[in-house]
């Protein structure tokens, strides 16, 4: 009896905790690393030295987290993902964006009467965090919080232009296109020669890929600890050859706009 006692008791040296609660302690150390205010956002190698949990435990919890958007990777370091931020309160940047984002997201769906929405990507997924309902009589319904293939769409194109190539491909090979995909090289290649066209550009549309009767263009918003991309979307036969250049030019007129006014605040307010 007193030996299971003492087995049951005893600390696991991985997780800083025994017993049934040792993952949710490995999980909170890791987090607290990932979203502690002050400082760069930490690699894979920083997780590892600040919790002093083995690689192998490190990896297998930043993957999980990674996968259900509590933290995301961006160019080799972890930053709080979506569903993080849908929970936390007092994130800064995200307040600011959330305040100020919004007013030019109505103007700029009162000069363009279609629907407008903020997007934002999480593991291999892009999600609405804000969204503005256009009004014409026949329109694209979005709502935020709702998220979509990030391989799939404008505003997942834009976002995926932040990556360089080696992450891209990590995603794309978890994504179901990939899994239901002939897997060959020339499949791949033609995501990476459209994701550079769009970099190179500056921004993306997409006809009917998600929905045979939708369209979008969408262009970056370029902020301090997020990435975003402002999406304009609608019915297909509203974005004509000639439509789409002036859709875009207003998008980027108002991400410039939201990422300007929101670093000001930011500076200002610390």
């Amino acid at each position: 009896m007193s030996r299971d006692r003492d087995t049951s008791s005893q600390k696991d040296p991985a997780s800083g905790a025994g017993g049934r609660d040792g993952r949710v302690h490995r999980v909170v150390n890791v987090l607290d690393v990932v979203c502690r205010v002050g400082g760069a956002a930490p690699t894979f190698q920083e997780i590892v030295s600040a919790t002093e949990l083995p690689k192998a435990t490190v990896f297998r919890l930043v993957e999980d987290l990674e996968a259900t958007g509590v933290i995301y990777r961006f160019r080799r370091r972890y930053y709080a993902g979506y569903r993080f931020l849908a929970w936390a309160s007092g994130v800064s940047e995200l307040e600011v964006l959330a305040t100020r984002a919004q007013p030019e997201l109505v103007r700029l769906r009162d000069d363009l009467a279609e629907t407008v929405s903020l997007m934002h990507m999480a593991g291999d997924r892009r999600v609405c965090l804000l969204a503005v309902e256009g009004t014409k009589a026949i329109r694209h319904v979005l709502h935020a919080g709702e998220d979509f293939p990030l391989f799939s769409g404008a505003s997942g194109h834009v976002l995926l232009s932040n990556l360089p190539e080696e992450e891209m491909r990590r995603l794309w090979e978890r994504t179901p296109e990939f899994r239901a995909a002939t897997r060959s090289d020339a499949d791949w290649q033609q995501v990476v020669e459209r994701v550079e066209s769009e970099r190179t550009q500056g921004w993306a549309v997409s006809l009917g890929e998600r929905d045979a009767n939708l369209a979008a263009v969408a262009v970056p918003v370029m902020l301090r600890s997020f990435h975003m991309a402002i999406s304009v979307s609608g019915p297909r036969g509203e974005f004509s050859k000639g439509a789409i250049p002036v859709l875009v030019a207003a998008a980027r007129a108002a991400a410039t706009r939201i990422a300007d006014i929101t670093a000001e605040e930011i500076r200002t307010n610390g």
